[in-house]
């Protein structure tokens, strides 16, 4: 438990950088003098519900979130504080002409509500085909850096390999392979794009009904090998994150939400 002078916020907040050796859980952030509430929060250290503590702003579990998604979720643990998902900022008409093909590749869409890409037996791409996240491509608005986005989607498919590949500005999340509903969360450090994986000569893969949302509170992207563990201390029976010393940590990126 931590208290101190606030100090200027411009780049991010790093949970468990530098030389830090152990695991973190139930890491927040209160607004104010809060020695009132140590020994609650403390809680005989024993990880407790925070639910309703005057001053809290922000409250990473550290393994046990569940909401909007689980912790881990592509890499994130979640804020528990502000929980709430934002509008569906995809453009009215995220497909028609919103796409390109990669050199071989046909693409299509079919009654205006999906792109389909087809590979031909010969030749083509596996990349199928690509389009930005961006006020020009498929989105209404472009997602500013440190914006978590959660993006859902379906997948029909004839190639249970293809999969749908998210450029968040700097590196990849992928979707689960096949055909079938898909949710994927990322945070957008720059341009993004979508593009597929894996599509093979003679297959095709249609994608449709696609909502991209804002997460809003401050998801911290675990980064550098900081990973979730199972059960520490054991006897607590409940997750935390694990830093091993060197380079890891858990970036929460900076936005007007955490200041």
């Amino acid at each position: 438990l931590g208290s101190g002078s606030a100090k200027a916020y411009t780049s991010g907040l790093r949970i468990g950088a530098g030389n830090y050796n152990g695991n973190i859980d139930e890491f927040a952030v209160f607004d104010g003098d809060k020695t009132s509430l140590a020994s609650t929060i403390y809680n005989a250290g024993v990880p407790a519900d925070l639910t309703g503590l005057d001053g809290l702003e922000h409250w990473w579990r550290m393994g046990d979130g569940t909401r909007p998604a689980a912790d881990g979720t592509n890499n994130l643990v979640f804020d528990q504080v502000n929980t709430s998902i934002g509008s569906d900022i995809a453009d009215a008409d995220p497909f028609s002409g919103k796409w390109t093909n990669y050199t071989g590749n046909t693409v299509s869409y079919p009654s205006g509500t999906a792109v389909r890409v087809e590979r031909p037996s010969s030749g083509g791409n596996s990349q199928g085909a690509a389009a930005d996240l961006t006020s020009g491509g498929i989105l209404q608005s472009t997602p500013a850096a440190g914006t978590t986005l959660k993006i859902s989607f379906v997948l029909t498919t004839d190639d249970s390999d293809v999969y749908a590949n998210i450029y968040n500005g700097s590196s990849f999340v992928q979707s689960t392979a096949g055909g079938g509903a898909k949710t994927v969360y990322l945070t957008m450090t720059g341009s993004g794009f979508v593009r597929f994986g894996n599509l093979d000569a003679s297959k095709f893969v249609e994608l449709s009904n696609i909502s991209v949302e804002q997460v809003n509170g401050s998801p911290a992207l675990l980064t550098n090998g900081a990973a979730l563990n199972s059960s520490v201390p054991p006897t607590f029976s409940r997750k935390s994150v694990s830093f091993d010393g060197t380079d890891d940590y858990a970036l929460v990126s900076h936005n007007s939400d955490i200041a």
